[in-house]
């Protein structure tokens, strides 16, 4: 449904059909983790999990946290932080996100797919 309904331009102005395929790939995707396919997804049960682990996951050879952004946000959150920074101090009503729709709305000429770009590199011996 993505090829066809997608046209792999801009994500800025998706057509309804490939707004359609992108609903549907997203419900298909579920409670995966879209880093690590095989770590479960960061919830109230992950901090217990990673305790448990020790910090590790039997099947990777790294240790993935999957809440990290979770911890960016609280971190990045705090005054004494955002002072340290010279940042604009937040408040509760406009927070700081470490994945935030501020970027998507103001990039204008973002692919919707990196497979043009992988056929590129494969093509140049990369």
């Amino acid at each position: 449904m993505l090829r066809t309904a997608c046209d792999l331009g801009s994500s800025q102005h998706p057509s309804v059909q490939c707004l359609h395929a992108l609903t549907v790939a997203q419900a298909e995707q579920g409670e995966i983790d879209g880093y690590s396919i095989n770590t479960p997804p960061c919830n109230h049960t992950s901090s217990s999990l990673r305790r448990g682990l020790n910090g590790r996951y039997p099947w990777m050879y790294r240790a993935y946290d999957p809440c990290t952004e979770r911890y960016s946000d609280v971190y990045f959150n705090r005054p004494e932080v955002q002072k340290a920074f010279h940042a604009n101090v937040t408040g509760i009503s406009y927070a700081w996100k470490a994945c935030s729709d501020i970027l998507w709305n103001y990039w204008s000429d973002s692919p919707l797919s990196m497979l043009p770009i992988y056929q590129e590199l494969i093509n140049d011996g990369l």
